[in-house]
């Protein structure tokens, strides 16, 4: 009789976890000029904006796209992804330094967070940074990645960069950063 029911509560597990399995999508939205694809669980619906933006900083001109994506049950659930490129080309936008403080001032000026942690991670098949802020205004935990969307090949100078900023829980978080393609 208990491996009878051991047995059932197995099938029942397994049968679980490839429903939840099942209810993940691969994405595809235009931002700007660029097309970002990512995973992203099918029960949590979203709407979407894209934004562009030029600016300046130390006389390169910076080339902005965002996208962002709102939840549709809890509007404070947001996720933005930035994609900037510079018009003139900087090997050191890929340096880890640079991500690390693109990193850590994205939590900062996002949600004035006091305990803030990042780690070097792989994100679209290149070298990143991770990071989380806890302790933000309004009792929020925030997630962002960095990296160089075109870090791939030494013989061409990093130009654009590419962050990931979330108020979404840590598994949606990190199911979208651990799948996102940006061309």
């Amino acid at each position: 009789m208990n491996r009878i029911f051991l047995v059932t509560v197995l099938m029942v597990l397994v049968v679980l976890v490839g429903a939840v399995e099942a209810s993940v999508s691969h994405v595809s939205e235009q931002c700007g000029r660029w097309t970002v694809s990512f995973d992203w669980s099918d029960a949590d619906g979203y709407s979407k904006s894209v934004s562009q933006a030029d600016n300046e900083d130390n006389k390169v001109k910076i080339y902005t796209d965002t996208l962002t994506l709102k939840s549709d049950d809890n509007p404070l659930k947001t996720i933005k992804i930035s994609i900037m490129k510079y018009a003139k080309w900087n090997s050191s936008l890929s340096k880890l330094s640079n991500l690390m403080n693109l990193a850590n001032s994205t939590l900062i000026k996002s949600g004035s967070c006091k305990d803030i942690r990042v780690s070097i991670g792989e994100i679209d098949g290149k070298t990143g940074v991770v990071g989380s802020g806890l302790g933000c205004n309004s009792g929020k935990i925030l997630h962002d990645a960095v990296y160089c969307v075109d870090s791939s090949s030494p013989a061409i100078p990093p130009s654009t960069l590419a962050i990931i900023l979330s108020s979404y829980d840590q598994d949606s978080t990190d199911r979208l950063v651990n799948s996102v393609h940006v061309e």
